[in-house]
């Protein structure tokens, strides 16, 4: 009987587009000099028998090949099979999204990613064409989901770019070419409080912001720490558009004597460059930040005064106690009795404290 045979080609779980598909197969030479019939089987069906290596057209799919040989002798065997699993896959890998979008604005920070769908992935390759050159920024393998190749620091102003990504069978797709356009630079910021006199409790106040920005501004936001309770600081936001706008926001002073404001206003753009207001000494260029400590009142209450005797009708010598209840609404701070005897004015001077006291003296009449 005829020996056995070894395939050439495909080999063995090769993946590729080509078709026709070549067949090729190897064997020794018949000891008896007999003709070889070669029988190929795709799987498990003859598909063709020849003497020479032949040619396979075949759809997308997964194959089994057998080969065998029989030397045309009656009453001869073939020869055991020999086999192979291939897959032919002739459609190019589609893309079905990426990131940035065309002509978008983007920090000078970009991930650039990409959706694409194949039965059999393998590489992809960033492009880039700064000066009208393509070069290769970064290789990987994906995998048909969504892919990000690493982020990448970019210093121009606007580049081209492009991804190419190619299946294990040799199909290869590449994207149109895409634009982007680097932004790095802040938006511009001033602001300031409406009131700079000193501020009390109950008071309001207006914080504005003049903002520009050379592309496109986005929001504002407002921020305080003496709105919520603990300390906790309150963000609000405004929008602002084009590239020239201005932001605004009305507080009431909700703080007691002591305390200490800061109000703050950030303005981002559409790609979220920040800039923010600072309290600046130097009266620097484009920002001015506010921090204040809000004051006490004006006190234009007296305190109040209730005082006694211990007698209503005095005598010589007796004994008089005077006493006073004395009250303010914000503090007390000192009290002074005053008497006049015999010609002679007498002062007494006390220190107080608190909002309530009680002070007395003790005298002889002697007159």
């Amino acid at each position: 009987p005829a020996g056995q045979a070894t395939i050439l080609f495909p080999s063995s779980s090769l993946v590729t587009r080509l078709q026709p598909l070549d067949l090729n197969v190897t064997f020794a030479a018949d000891a008896d000099n007999d003709v070889i019939n070669i029988s190929y089987y795709i799987d498990g069906k003859l598909n063709q028998t020849s003497l020479f290596n032949v040619t396979l057209n075949a759809s997308d799919g997964a194959y089994i090949l057998n080969v065998s040989l029989f030397d045309n002798v009656t009453g001869s065997t073939p020869s055991a099979n020999v086999t192979v699993n291939f897959t032919v896959d002739t459609k190019v890998p589609a893309f079905t999204a990426r990131s940035p979008a065309n002509n978008s604005l983007s920090l000078p920070d970009v991930t650039f990613s990409f959706t694409a769908n194949d039965a059999n992935p393998y590489a992809a390759v960033l492009y880039f064409n700064r000066t009208g050159v393509w070069t290769r920024n970064q290789t990987l393998n994906f995998t048909g989901a969504s892919t990000s190749f690493n982020v990448t620091t970019i210093n121009d102003t606007f580049i081209v770019w492009a991804i190419t990504i190619n299946d294990t069978a040799g199909n290869v797709n590449t994207t149109e070419n895409f634009t982007l356009r680097i932004d790095n630079v802040k938006p511009r910021i001033n602001a300031s409080l409406n009131n700079v006199t000193p501020l009390r409790i109950n008071m309001r106040v207006n914080m504005t912001a003049n903002v520009s920005d050379e592309t496109e501004l986005s929001f504002c936001q407002f921020i305080d720490n003496q709105s919520l309770a603990n300390g906790a600081k309150q963000f609000i936001n405004k929008t602002v558009t084009g590239t020239s706008d201005q932001c605004s926001q009305n507080y009431t002073i909700a703080l007691s004597a002591g305390n200490v404001i800061n109000f703050t206003v950030i303005v981002n753009d559409t790609v979220n460059n920040i800039n923010q207001s600072v309290n600046r000494s130097d009266g620097g260029a484009y920002v001015i930040g506010q921090i204040i400590t809000v004051v006490a009142a004006p006190d234009t209450t007296p305190p109040v005064v209730n005082t006694t005797f211990n007698t209503t009708i005095p005598v010589v010598n007796d004994v008089i106690n005077f006493t006073g209840n004395i009250t303010d609404e914000t503090g007390l701070l000192s009290a002074n009795w005053t008497y006049n005897m015999s010609g002679v004015l007498t002062k007494i001077n006390y220190t107080l404290s608190g909002t309530s006291a009680q002070v007395s003296n003790t005298t002889t009449l002697t007159c």
